[in-house]
């Protein structure tokens, strides 16, 4: 329940229903916290970090992503950083050349893993918000 709770507030935000999503992560969050081995707790940050970005809070959602990319290996998760970038990218002042570091580092990451998807996601910047855009990419648009 919580982990699903989790991943369905992800899309609801995503899709444009921000405060249905936030709620429901953070519902989910809320429940997860109380699991004594949360192994999935990078994943979950990352998530929570996405839904608090595409709800207009990307200062909280970076705070959130940079959470979890403190608990995880160098190169552990690429999607992180990937994601990273974009929060980045969605700042109000965004720090597109440090988003590009991200990036790099994502495909550097995903190459060594030979996670092929991770790297073209990471490689394609009509996958990326752009700046001002309200988080939609090119082809969103």
């Amino acid at each position: 329940m919580t982990l699903s709770t989790v991943l369905e507030g992800v899309p609801l935000t995503l899709l444009g229903d921000a405060e249905t999503g936030l709620s429901m992560t953070d519902k989910g969050i809320e429940m997860y916290q109380g699991i004594t081995a949360p192994t999935m707790w990078p994943l979950i940050l990352h998530l929570r970090g996405l839904v608090h970005s595409y709800s207009g809070h990307p200062d909280r959602g970076l705070a959130l992503i940079d959470e979890a990319v403190a608990l995880v290996g160098s190169d552990d998760f690429p999607d992180i950083w990937i994601s990273r970038g974009d929060v980045m990218r969605l700042l109000p002042a965004p720090d597109l050349e440090g988003a590009e570091g991200w990036y790099r580092d994502a495909i550097e990451a995903a190459n060594a893993k030979r996670l092929r998807t991770h790297e073209l996601r990471a490689l394609d910047p009509a996958c990326r918000p752009d700046a001002g855009s309200g988080g939609k990419s090119r082809w969103e648009r």
